[in-house]
């Protein structure tokens, strides 16, 4: 796996996707359907050229909402500051959200860390609070974009035995169509180190959300050294949902 520099504005979706890249969206979405001729535009085609048709057709569908949605605010509202800007990166169709997350647990280490005077087996608290979104949700909708379900992430975070507090920065994927999963994907430095936290949530299915869309399970790794410093579970309350929908934001 790559190194991904903290703080890099450069660090993109195939430093860590697995089926990263147009072609293996493709495949990834032809493989939903059965392999059988599909009608598109009056003529039959194979199911990746169906899926190619069927994602230009959502995208299109989408700028005709944004278009929409730029006609529909009243012309002596769209010079009220704030507004203003909205207005402006809808009719630009640079429309992006942000939302925040705070998930809490614990972390149990598997090997002893000496600067930290822990040793293996040792069961600490950690927990992280994190914005995540994009500045492109046209692109975010996009099945064949590079960035589909693809998210910027960072915040702080608290790892027993490491650090009382640090910043983090990283990515969220969803990958409900490749293996019905989130996956979060962040570096954080600490004890003159840089540790990188690989976290899933699993299983993902609309009849278990309670569940599932609750408990990531992940690992702390050493960069340095490529080793697994601790394994952890953390939650997401689901008395957390009110105040996680309102902290969904357009910008």
């Amino acid at each position: 796996m790559g190194r991904m520099a903290i703080g890099s504005p450069g660090m993109c979706r195939s430093t860590w996707s697995t089926t990263a890249g147009s072609a293996s969206r493709v495949k990834v979405w032809s493989t939903i359907g059965a392999e059988r001729p599909q009608m598109v535009a009056g003529r039959f085609v194979g199911p990746e050229q169906a899926a190619i048709s069927a994602a230009a057709e959502h995208t299109a569908i989408l700028a005709f909402m944004v278009d929409l949605a730029y006609q529909k605010v009243p012309e002596r509202m769209r010079h009220m500051g704030r507004l203003k800007d909205l207005v402006g990166m809808v009719a630009e169709r640079r429309l992006g959200f942000r939302t925040d997350e705070s998930m809490k647990g614990t972390h149990t280490f598997v090997r002893d860390f000496p600067p930290g005077k822990v040793e293996a087996g040792t069961e600490l608290p950690f927990q992280f609070s994190a914005t995540w979104g994009t500045p492109h949700l046209e692109k975010f909708l996009n099945p064949l974009s590079g960035d589909f379900m693809f998210a910027l992430m960072e915040g702080k975070v608290a790892a027993g035995g490491l650090t009382g507090e640090a910043p983090l920065k990283g990515t969220l994927e969803l990958r409900y169509i490749e293996d019905a999963s989130i996956r979060y994907i962040f570096e954080f430095e600490a004890q003159e180190r840089l540790f990188r936290y690989v976290g899933e949530k699993t299983g993902i299915r609309p009849w278990n959300l309670h569940r599932t869309h609750t408990t990531c399970r992940g690992t702390l790794t050493d960069v340095a050294t490529e080793e697994v410093l601790t394994e952890s579970v953390v939650h997401f309350k689901l008395s957390q949902l009110p105040w996680f929908l309102t902290r969904f934001r357009l910008g």
